[in-house]
């Protein structure tokens, strides 16, 4: 492990300021005998309010035209479906039930770094997070008992991808835990990802487990736009390969799938992982499902796997394969578990997409409606009636989640998995800790950054760190 060294009277010109948590050892801290809070209240309902005040909070985007107004959230007709769903929903062409009230902002790559309306948008994910710290502002008592809950209650999320992300989120290939104080870092264990399947297939979750060592609970959402393009082919996604060869030509999920379709069937305990991981120019790093061995705290993990109704077989398909199939084999101080999906029901959802969620199969379709040659009238008509007034297809997302079990016995060792003595689980937390300056992205890019190393005990300088 990385042990830490150096002058840190030199290293202290990176922080704007000294963090609260760095001073309390010196504070003076009144304990308040006479507020109700603690004279009254017992400790465990006492901090279970306070828990709940900090719980975050959905923040609806403010209009352009009006700061002081909130855009309303669309009309997303989100429905939970039956565990034994197994063909989409037949909607009635009554459209007064399934308009959308959001203005239709388009895909610009200008335009959706600054306004809504991007693929971002979707139920549960219509502005941005926030948590409410007034609380922690009313004396220091209340700051020591209720700080670490901010960090509990919170969740991280990032958005990969050249565009397309919420207003005020910051595009980037890593969450700047670097500007956090390392008390923080060290804390925040919830992160949601979105990142097309192309980041994953390059190494993105090898690059990101050093930031997000603390990490405990890590979902990763696929929205329709971050597929492969998919108009000729169904989606496709295999934690054990390196990807699509050629992604208009994909076979090796089928191959992946074709190898276990007796997976589980049999008596025997099938092997974890199932099928060997593998590596390739495109992923000289490694499959991805790899990656998940090199998060030291990870006991959860979730995909939502998102798609319009054109897909909705492959994508369950796809879904039922992953939630029967995949299992991952943990590391650092979860090493001996492993993440599995069994016993946990697919969650089935659907909802009312936007207009951008049309794909070319549909316009095709409008395209043979107005040459009065459908091979769906009824089906197709519907579909133009929705486009003309910029409302979406129906879109299905299904939901898998892993979490940690005992290996046994029969499972053997792993010794390429790493343990705790090889994967620091937090950042150094530092006799001067406090938030740091932001770093420009020629910064990250050039690797140029000394002190950084002085942070993370398995941090080195180079490129290669950074991206």
């Amino acid at each position: 492990m990385w042990s830490l060294k150096g002058d840190m009277a030199s290293f202290s010109y990176v922080f704007k300021s000294e963090s609260l948590s760095n001073q309390i050892s010196r504070w003076t801290i009144h304990q308040q005998e006479l507020c109700p809070l603690y004279a009254v209240l017992p400790t465990e309902i006492r901090l279970q309010i306070f828990s709940i005040v900090l719980t975050e909070e959905q923040v609806l985007v403010r209009s352009d035209e009006d700061p002081s107004q909130s855009l309303p959230e669309p009309n997303w007709l989100l429905r939970k479906l039956p565990d034994d769903t197994r063909e989409p929903e037949r909607e009635g062409s009554d459209l007064e039930e399934v308009g959308v009230n959001y203005p239709n902002w388009g895909l610009d790559l200008g335009m959706s770094q600054k306004i809504p309306g991007g693929d971002w948008l979707r139920p549960g994910m219509s502005g941005q997070t926030v948590q409410h710290t007034s609380l922690l502002r009313t004396c220091r008592r209340i700051f020591t008992e209720t700080r670490d809950m901010l960090m509990e209650n919170a969740t991280i999320r990032l958005f990969g991808g050249d565009y397309d992300v919420p207003p005020n989120s910051h595009l980037g290939y890593r969450m700047d835990m670097y500007t956090m104080s390392r008390y923080t870092a060290n804390r925040l264990t919830s992160f949601h990802l979105n990142v097309p399947v192309h980041f994953l297939e390059h190494g993105f979750l090898f690059t990101r487990a050093l930031d997000l060592c603390p990490a405990q609970d890590i979902r990763l959402t696929i929205r329709q736009g971050d597929w492969w393009k998919t108009d000729t082919s169904p989606p496709q996604l295999t934690p054990y390969g390196t990807g699509c060869v050629n992604r208009f030509q994909p076979n090796q999920m089928q191959e992946h799938m074709n190898l276990t379709k007796d997976h589980g069937l049999a008596n025997k305990r099938p092997p974890i992982p199932p099928i060997s991981f593998e590596s390739g120019p495109r992923s000289p790093r490694g499959a991805w499902g790899a990656a998940l061995s090199r998060f030291p705290r990870l006991r959860r993990f979730t995909i939502d796997f998102e798609y319009n109704e054109d897909r909705f077989d492959s994508l369950l398909e796809l879904a039922e394969w992953a939630h029967r199939v995949w299992r991952f084999r943990l590391g650092g101080h979860m090493k001996g578990y492993y993440l599995s999906a069994a016993g946990i029901p697919i969650k089935k959802t659907s909802w009312r997409g936007l207009a951008h969620h049309w794909t070319t199969a549909h316009f095709i379709h409008r395209h043979q409606v107005h040459h009065n040659n459908p091979p769906d009238a009824t089906c197709c008509e519907f579909r133009n009636e929705l486009m003309d007034q910029n409302i979406g297809p129906r879109m299905y997302t299904f939901t898998v989640t892993w979490t940690a079990r005992k290996l046994e016995p029969e499972d053997g060792d792993d010794p390429s998995i790493l343990g705790p003595e090889a994967l620091p689980d937090q950042w150094n937390e530092l006799s001067i800790d406090g938030r740091a300056e932001e770093l420009s992205s020629d910064d990250w890019l050039s690797g140029d950054v000394p002190a950084y190393e002085l942070l993370h005990p398995a941090c080195s300088p180079g490129f290669d760190t950074w991206l």
